[in-house]
């Protein structure tokens, strides 16, 4: 008997050494806050199964090579070593949107797209010619429609944040023209350009009495309010 209870004594203890590991990986992948995001589990480049909404981040362009996916609402503050600054193009499944952000927790420089980027090369970094989101992305939010707490750049916005904007379409033309939809707008910021385009606030895009224009090739979707 008193072998017995020695056993159990010996079962438990292990049983507590490896639960905080177990518990760990369990709550990575809850939801967090409104209930609505979750952080991803960790990322692991590889061929596995693609999600029916969300993304994958393949390490070369044109979707090649091994990649790791997310599903809608799931978000990386911080892409561990050997994933951060290695993101090379983007295939999105379903009607999501993915943010990518120059730094960890969602900081610095971020953009938007709603469609695949088969080559982040030609991703231009809006407002700096020249520079482009290849090899840069440090972390990552993947969402549906109503969920961007994002306003362009930086952290988490508070709740309302987003009220008020809606985006427009500026086609591409070498005058100076106003994207359809925007007359008496005072904010902007682009989401997505064309390939190739460069948009640089001053420069090629800004906002006058007659609404949102853009000049010199710069083209793509803009938030405005």
């Amino acid at each position: 008997m008193f072998r017995s209870f020695a056993r159990a004594l010996v079962i438990a203890a292990a049983f507590l050494v490896v639960s905080p590991c177990n518990s760990w990986q369990n709550t990575a992948a809850q939801p967090q806050g409104n209930g609505y995001w979750r952080d991803a589990p960790p990322p692991q480049w590889g061929r596995g199964r693609r999600p029916g909404r969300g993304a994958c981040f393949y390490k070369d362009a044109d979707f090649r090579n091994v990649y790791f996916c997310m599903s809608e609402g799931q978000r990386y503050s911080s892409l561990p070593p050997g994933f951060n600054d290695r993101i090379s193009s983007i295939r999105i499944f379903g009607d999501i949107s993915v943010r990518i952000f120059n730094d960890i927790d969602f900081r610095g420089m971020s953009a938007i797209t709603q469609r695949s980027i088969v080559n982040l090369k030609n991703f231009p970094l809006a407002e700096y010619p020249g520079k482009h989101w290849n090899d840069r992305i440090s972390s990552i939010a993947v969402f549906g429609s109503g969920h961007d707490e994002w306003s362009g750049r930086g952290r988490p916005g508070p709740p309302g944040r987003d009220e008020g904007w809606r985006q427009v379409t500026c086609p591409q033309g070498r005058e100076k023209s106003y994207c359809a939809g925007s007359r008496g707008v005072r904010q902007a910021e682009v989401v997505t350009t064309t390939a190739g385009s460069r948009c640089v606030q001053g420069s090629t895009y800004g906002i006058d009495e007659n609404g949102l224009w853009v000049l010199r090739g710069c083209a793509g979707i803009f938030r405005v309010r």
